[in-house]
């Protein structure tokens, strides 16, 4: 295995397909080394980085606990590299390959026995080759949050739907509050103002209240019509449920 990133030539790609020839299945599957070793590959700079982790199994050899996995892949990540787990069949950890996504700006993709997985691999390509928005901040303004998931926003790419859920805790009701989203696309700095929008203490049919807007066009507002028509009605009473989407 070498030791940094090769140029994707001609002569590159036949030492990676070589290297691949040479491997032998021993019956494990050791997901931390594996990306412990991948995080090496990579050196600082301005250069975007990404690693696709791919597997069809279960850790199974070296560590094999899900809390220490991630933490090594923590303590091991030196640069900003944006990790997207594709897992392959059905015996796989969805709960690890989910949370090594979200908590390094990338998302999880999953592939069933009976999938076409040339189909499934080339949308994901195509997906992640087009990125709109990178390094994502969401601004509540005066809305006081908690438990909101995914704790990291991850990057938004072309044709992708980003989904926040959380409750917010405000003892009086808020009207009118502006929620901003910040980001980069390419090295220019971007934001989108979201306005109008009410968070009430009670109320018995805004028990889920969504946000949208289309952040790869332009800076997009949603009236509070608009919200409103797009409310989710739920069969509880309480009101500090929140659930807002970028589109």
């Amino acid at each position: 295995m070498e030791r940094g990133l090769i140029a994707a030539n001609a002569a590159g790609k036949k030492r990676g397909e070589e290297f691949v020839e040479r491997l032998t299945p021993t019956g494990g599957t050791n997901i931390n080394d594996s990306l412990v070793q991948s995080l090496k590959q990579f050196e600082k700079g301005d250069r975007p980085k990404m690693l696709v982790f791919m597997t069809d199994g279960l850790p199974t050899v070296g560590e094999t606990n899900v809390d220490k996995i991630i933490a090594n892949l923590k303590n091991a990540k030196t640069v900003d590299v944006r990790i997207f787990p594709f897992g392959f069949g059905y015996d796989v950890n969805t709960t690890l390959l989910d949370k090594i996504g979200t908590e390094n700006s990338g998302i999880s993709e999953y592939v069933q026995p009976k999938e076409d997985l040339e189909i499934k691999v080339s949308s994901f390509f195509q997906k992640v080759s087009s990125p709109v928005l990178a390094d994502l901040d969401l601004d509540f303004g005066p809305l006081l949050t908690e438990y909101t998931y995914p704790r990291k926003l991850t990057d938004l790419f072309r044709g992708m739907q980003m989904t926040i859920i959380g409750r917010y805790k405000n003892t009086n009701d808020l009207k009118n509050i502006t929620l901003k989203l910040t980001g980069k696309a390419g090295t220019e700095s971007r934001s989108f103002n979201y306005t109008n929008l009410d968070f009430p203490v009670r109320s018995d049919e805004n028990s889920f209240c969504r946000v949208s807007g289309r952040a790869a066009a332009s800076a997009g507002c949603s009236n509070r019509s608009a919200t409103t028509a797009r409310q989710k009605k739920s069969a509880t009473r309480s009101s500090n449920l929140a659930h807002a989407t970028v589109l």
